[in-house]
């Protein structure tokens, strides 16, 4: 019984095997075109995994620093260890001071910012160039 488990149990790696050396076989050595159907899948495998995961945190991770960079005093913050706080004092490019409650202030790395809560305004444009909304959506009937 044993013997035929075995063998029930190796027979579909035997065909495989076989089936490799089969293939290996038909290839000519030096072929260019197998070796390039080998190298297509992992090159596809590479910009697959480009687009979907190391483009995208290499896009946020310079959001991240450019919010950073941009930090100043008066500035509410997240810490990474999920601190709220009010930023009192740019210390250096690497350190600020950080008021997380009455009269309790730290100092923290930039880089241990998770996110800036007052994020900085954009310069408004001018009200001639605004559409209104009279003109968007038509005036009031009354």
């Amino acid at each position: 019984m044993k013997k035929i488990i075995t063998t029930l149990l190796t027979l579909p790696l035997l065909s495989l095997a076989m089936a490799n050396v089969a293939v290996a076989q038909a290839a000519a050595p030096g072929d260019l075109s197998s070796a390039m159907l080998q190298l297509f899948p992992l090159v596809l495998i590479f910009g697959v995994f480009w687009f979907l995961l190391i483009r995208p945190q290499m896009k946020k991770q310079k959001q991240h620093q450019a919010l950073v960079a941009a930090v100043k005093k008066g500035d509410e913050v997240v810490l990474s260890s999920g601190v709220y706080g009010k930023i009192t004092q740019v210390v250096d490019a690497v350190k600020v001071e950080v008021e997380i409650a009455p009269g309790v202030k730290v100092k923290a790395a930039k880089a241990m910012l998770a996110d800036v809560l007052t994020k900085p305004v954009a310069t408004a444009a001018k009200a001639d160039d605004k559409p209104s909304l009279k003109s968007l959506f038509g005036a009031k009937k009354k």
